[in-house]
């Protein structure tokens, strides 16, 4: 096994703390979930959550810019915050497991996540029992299968996809019954998509809660306490709601 010179060794451990030990050098992630977080037309960041971090940054004197974001499939970042030091990842919804497993700044916005289907279906759910009869769309590892998951539905009626478009243009053709989804960024897409949203209804409500910038567990807490602090004073001036009244209008 070749040799690593201890000097050498701890040289590399104290850059690497060092890095995390700052806003900037924190690995930041997020994903397409529009209007939260996405890339418009020419690839540039945009949205509600995003316009608040950069507002964040900005009051902060914080050196992160729209080319220090990353977007990654759900899957994948939710891995990497899960198991490398030093990263973040935006929008997340708040459930008690992700509490315990991560620490978050927030919450920023309230966030709903349902069944949803075709209005003319008429779907009746009511139960577990219910969802089992059911083929359900859910984007791999996003909060709509994890809370199927805690509510014991079959693996077998969840239809894994790795993006929202993927998963409605399912809905749309007919392939699944209902979909696992926050409502507000469902009727979004399909609205986008030329689907008329008064076409589609809740079935079910799966779970109500809010969304938040989530951190590995190992981020330094002065940091955490900083942003916490910039985020609450621009939801008492109503920076947060003006911005989501511009996405959300």
């Amino acid at each position: 096994m070749p040799k690593v010179l201890p000097g050498l060794l701890t040289a590399a451990l104290f850059s690497s703390v060092a890095a995390a030990d700052s806003l900037e050098g924190l690995r930041w992630m997020s994903e397409e979930y529009p209007p939260y977080n996405y890339q418009d037309e020419d690839g540039s960041p945009s949205g509600i959550i995003y316009d608040v971090l950069m507002e964040m940054f900005d009051r902060l004197d914080v050196d992160v810019s729209a080319d220090d974001i990353e977007f990654l499939p759900w899957a994948r970042s939710y891995r990497i915050i899960q198991n490398e030091p030093g990263t973040a990842l935006f929008g997340m919804t708040y459930t008690d497991e992700r509490e315990e497993m991560f620490q978050f700044v927030g919450p920023i916005i309230p966030s709903s996540v349902n069944l949803l289907a075709p209005a003319e279906s008429s779907l009746s759910v009511d139960s577990v029992e219910d969802m089992n009869e059911l083929s359900i769309g859910v984007i791999r590892e996003d909060i709509g299968q994890l809370l199927l998951r805690d509510l014991g539905v079959d693996e077998s009626v969840m239809q894994e996809t790795s993006n929202t478009e993927s998963m409605l243009r399912m809905l749309i053709g007919g392939r699944v019954d209902a979909v696992a989804y926050a409502q507000d960024i469902a009727y979004w897409h399909l609205s986008r998509m030329g689907e008329d949203t008064t076409e589609y209804e809740d079935v079910y409500t799966l779970h109500e809660s809010t969304m938040g910038f989530a951190f590995h567990r190992g981020v330094d807490d002065a940091l955490i306490a900083r942003l916490q602090a910039t985020l609450e004073e621009l939801q008492e001036e109503g920076f947060v709601q003006e911005i989501s009244g511009e996405y959300l209008q």
